[in-house]
């Protein structure tokens, strides 16, 4: 038996005291089988680029004035400057456990391994909303061959809502997984090797924080408005197999190594999507909340989910193949041979 205790502290940020303990534990019984367990956690801090973001621009055209003659041509631009700040920002934390079973006897192997991952406080992006005016301008006169006499028209602005990203830890995420190692024995009249394997994995992804969108009907002069949807859950199983087989050819001083995926299964599913908004943003950036009753009516329908976004179309079964050769030489030099991906 053997038992292995760890720890780790950091101190990320200057705000953050974080401890992560590691256990490990492994038996073995009669020399051919074992069994191994382990747990931890561990913590990752905010990138750089996540903490300190460039700023987010947005170019707002005012007036476009053409003219044949360029000497009279203008356009006015307004330029929106904003600048996150994402000093909100905390480590993300992963949670790992982990048992195996390892059989060895006569240079036949096994290895199964079982593990579930779990990563809580993730950092993503979330949809922010930012309101801006737009002043309109027209022209009073042109003067030949300059630029022409412009002036605010009074009382005609118009509010642009604009959606951008920002950082926030609002991502969960949690794997189970299983993983299979067979290695039999190697066939000593060919000097042939051969091993197999696989990976069972179910994935679930769900981001805390609602999704922002732009409904498809212009519901007045202004411009659009912008539906405000619960977040989905989405899940994901894969199955994959690799079988490579590796082929001595001490005569000719030579490897040769064939290795075949096997995309087995892929599933990705929506858990429970809603196609109705829960709120929405208006021109001015005001936000009102659309009773439940209400949520399917004809006064919303420029805010519902086409009915396939949360449609997907399985892969199907397809296998993949990589080729290597290895040559040396008496002198000590190699030359190797690829072919991948066929």
């Amino acid at each position: 038996y053997l038992l292995r205790l760890g720890g780790r502290y950091d101190n990320m940020n200057s705000n953050y005291n974080l401890f992560s303990p590691r256990l490990s534990f492994t038996a073995r019984y009669y020399e051919t089988f074992r069994v191994r367990a382990a747990w931890g956690l561990s913590y990752k801090a905010p990138s750089m680029l996540s903490l300190h973001p460039g700023p987010v621009y947005f170019d707002i055209t005012n007036l476009s004035y053409y003219h044949n003659d360029p000497a009279s041509r203008l356009a006015i631009v307004t330029t929106y400057v904003h600048q996150p700040t994402n000093d909100h920002l905390k480590p993300s934390k992963g949670d790992t456990k982990e048992i195996g079973f390892d059989f060895e006897k006569r240079n036949f192997s096994v290895r199964l391994t079982g593990f579930i991952k779990e990563l809580s406080n993730g950092i993503s992006t979330s949809d922010r909303l930012m309101v801006m005016q737009k002043q309109n301008y027209r022209v009073v006169s042109q003067p030949v061959g300059e630029k022409p006499v412009v002036e605010a028209i009074p009382g005609d602005i118009v509010y642009l809502p604009r959606v951008y990203s920002q950082f926030v830890n609002n991502e969960e995420l949690k794997t189970h997984g299983l993983e299979l190692t067979i290695e039999p024995p190697r066939i000593a009249a060919t000097n042939t090797s051969f091993m197999l394997s696989g990976s069972l994995m179910k994935s679930s992804n769900y981001q805390n924080t609602p999704k922002l969108r732009s409904s498809q009907i212009n519901t007045n002069a202004q411009g659009n408005r912008y539906g405000v949807y619960e977040s989905t859950e989405f899940t994901r199983t894969v199955s994959t197999a690799n079988l490579t087989v590796i082929q001595h050819l001490p005569q000719l001083r030579m490897l040769i190594t064939f290795i075949t995926e096997l995309n087995i299964y892929e599933n990705r599913d929506a858990k429970d999507p809603s196609n109705f908004a829960f709120a929405y943003y208006d021109r001015m950036g005001n936000y009102i909340e659309i009773p439940q009753s209400a949520r399917e009516s004809e006064e919303y329908k420029d805010l519902r989910v086409p009915v396939n976004t949360y449609t997907y179309i399985d892969p199907p079964f397809y296998p993949n193949f990589h080729l290597q050769i290895r040559k040396e030489t008496k002198q000590g030099h190699s030359f190797s041979f690829y072919a991948n991906n066929c």
